[in-house]
């Protein structure tokens, strides 16, 4: 029987970062990386939707029951999505976060699950505080694999500084 034959979990994302959930599964599973076609969190609504249903097809004709969007930019467009079987890795990251019990978060991600607010509603309905930051340029460099490099830690440094508003001098983080 072959690998497709036995999957049972499709894994979708964009590039490589949902191999961390494909090494915690104990089940068979199919792994879609998307890195050939436009970063997710670059297309426009309609868009991502129409590429995420033709990527659940293609997961399901190869035996895949159940589908994660291993992807933030994917997950953010589940609620457009509305394919039984489909779920993301938001809502689970918030109730893992949840029982943590943080007084306080700082988000980073790229600019279509930061501005989705999916994060920062949630933990702030929680009595969470949450600043949120978007570091599209950081997701990259996880990618390549640099994200233990002096760069990546000055890009970091960089992109997390505070900025200030010139008409209020007060403290805004940069959305």
């Amino acid at each position: 029987m072959t690998r497709a034959a036995r999957a049972t979990i499709g894994l979708v994302d964009w590039g490589i970062g949902g191999l961390g959930i494909a090494r915690k599964l104990s089940a068979p599973f199919l792994y879609f990386s998307d890195t050939a076609f436009a970063p997710y969190g670059k297309l426009g609504r309609a868009a991502l939707v129409s590429r995420l249903r033709k990527v659940v097809s293609f997961l399901r004709e190869q035996g895949a029951t159940r589908i994660v969007l291993a992807c933030n930019a994917a997950s953010t467009a589940l609620t457009d999505l509305r394919i039984e079987g489909v779920s993301g890795v938001i809502t689970p990251t918030i109730d893992h976060v949840v029982k943590m019990r943080p007084r306080s978060l700082a988000i980073v991600g790229g600019r279509r699950t930061i501005v989705s607010r999916a994060y920062a509603n949630a933990f702030r309905s929680r009595g969470i505080f949450v600043v949120q930051r978007i570091a599209q340029p950081l997701s990259g460099m996880i990618e390549d694999g640099a994200q233990h490099t002096a760069s990546f830690e000055n890009a970091v440094r960089r992109r997390n500084q505070p900025q200030l508003k010139k008409e209020t001098r007060s403290w805004r983080p940069s959305i």
